[in-house]
Order: structure tokens, then sequence, then C-alpha cells
């Protein structure tokens, strides 16, 4: 491949996860979530994203 030629295929990636847990009492607690992805590709095919957001309450017995 000489060095004119673009190459076949880069991609870039970002991600970002953030987590943050409160107690609520002695046996559970609330937990919030988020989770970021970015992909950018020179292929179109290989974009994406992603944005998560989970809330769970962990409970110990």
């Amino acid at each position: 491949m000489s060095s004119c030629e673009a190459p076949a295929r880069a991609d870039d990636t970002a991600m970002t996860d953030l987590a943050a847990e409160w107690p609520l009492s002695a046996w559970q607690s609330v937990r919030v979530e988020v989770n970021q992805s970015h992909n950018a590709s020179n292929k179109h095919l290989y974009d994406n994203s992603l944005l998560q957001w989970s809330i769970t309450l962990p409970t110990e017995w």
C-alpha cells in the first residue's frame, strides 16, 4: 500500500461509564449507572453509538 492510499478501515472509539450509589437502609441501596460509547469509522457501516441508563435496587439478605 502506498502512502497515498487510505487504510481499509480506521476507527476511533470513545467510552464513558459513570455510577453512583446511595444507601436507603442497612440492607438496601439505590444505584444509578450510565454507559456511553461511540465509534466513528471511515466505513459508515461501523459507525455506532450506545447510551444506556440503569437504576437498580441492590438488597442484602
